[in-house]
């Protein structure tokens, strides 16, 4: 089951490593940014929604790449 997953997205263990982690991260800062501006409105007023807008498109860079280097 587990190699199954990394052969659909077609990527090894240590890159799949690296996109989740990319993914986690970048989530992580959209979250804390989203928690400041609940206590603060005005810190961070669209900060999380511009990195909820970057992660697929650089998440898709990166895994396009990852794909292009195996080749």
């Amino acid at each position: 089951m587990f190699k199954k997953h990394l052969e659909d997205h077609g990527v090894s263990y240590r890159g799949h490593q690296k996109l989740a982690f990319f993914f986690a991260r970048e989530s992580f800062k959209a979250a804390a940014m989203a928690a400041i501006h609940w206590i603060i409105p005005s810190l961070y007023e669209t900060s999380a929604s511009e990195v909820h807008k970057q992660i697929l498109p650089r998440y898709q860079k990166m895994l396009s790449e990852m794909k292009k280097n195996s080749d």
